[in-house]
């Protein structure tokens, strides 16, 4: 009796499946499978580390650039307006000096704010351009290519300079 309902559900469902193609996966159609548990997923995540390596390279580079640019060495700063400041360097003069030197920070001061638009090279973060320099002392100031070790009041660098200064 249990064979019979076997095969009459057989039939049954013969009889539903009729006009409707059904493939059969056997061995044969299997085989692509076999080597890839899941086909959709990517093999490797290689291209995406290859296009973050190249944004990363990129993103180095670009601040590499900026800072040759911007930065020549460390603890030197330009900013040109029109003042002292702005005059000297134009003229190509600049300071040597030391963040703990009293001379170096008195003639700083002088300058208040214009400071920023002077050419200074700070020895304790740039010890070798201090040092091709032949800088001994600080502040040491170079003015049209003369050397002027110590600290000078703002009408004598813009006299040496020939900068105009309105001060005092």
């Amino acid at each position: 009796m249990e064979e019979k309902k076997d095969e009459d559900n057989e039939e049954k469902i013969e009889k539903e499946l009729e006009g409707v193609d059904v493939e059969v996966l056997g061995e044969d159609n299997n085989k692509d499978f076999e080597d890839e548990p899941y086909p959709d997923k990517p093999k490797s995540n290689k291209s995406m580390i290859i296009i973050v390596s190249a944004i990363v390279i990129g993103i180095i580079i670009v601040v590499l650039l900026a800072s040759a640019i911007f930065d020549i060495y460390p603890g030197i700063s330009i900013i040109e307006e029109d003042s002292l400041g702005s005059c000297l360097t134009e003229k190509n003069a600049m300071m040597y000096g030391a963040s703990w030197c009293g001379f170096c920070n008195r003639q700083k001061s002088e300058f208040g704010s214009d400071f920023e638009n002077v050419l200074y090279i700070e020895c304790t973060e740039n010890v070798e351009a201090c040092q091709s320099a032949n800088v001994t002392g600080y502040p040491t100031w170079f003015i049209n290519g003369t050397r002027m070790p110590g600290y000078k009041p703002l009408s004598v660098l813009a006299s040496l300079a020939e900068c105009e200064y309105g001060g005092e």
